[in-house]
């Protein structure tokens, strides 16, 4: 039982290093404004919050909304905009979100 408990631990931080990885490489390509190499990042690591976490988790919505504010420096405001829709009607407190 210890063994199933301890891959199952190590899986959940590999993943959660590997999206780490992710999100760092995309802020890196989109400082850089290297919008193409830093969008595929940006999915891959918002999908992987959702699967993960699910939709209202605040990793996931981090995710959405770096998303978004790669399209809006990257000069493409309907593509924000779009991304921007699928936010769920939140409430910030204290660096979180509350959905209400």
């Amino acid at each position: 039982m210890s063994c199933s408990i301890s891959i199952s631990v190590s899986v959940k931080i590999a993943v959660a290093q590997h999206l780490l990885r992710i999100f760092t490489y995309s802020s890196f390509y989109s400082r850089q404004i290297v919008y193409a190499k830093a969008k595929p990042l940006l999915f891959e690591a918002l999908e992987g919050h959702r699967l993960k976490l699910g939709d209202t988790h605040p990793h996931t919505l981090d995710s959405l909304e770096n998303l978004i504010d790669l399209y809006e420096a990257w000069n493409k405001p309907e593509k924000a905009e779009e991304w921007r829709s699928k936010l769920p009607e939140t409430e910030a407190v204290k660096g979180w979100y509350v959905t209400i």
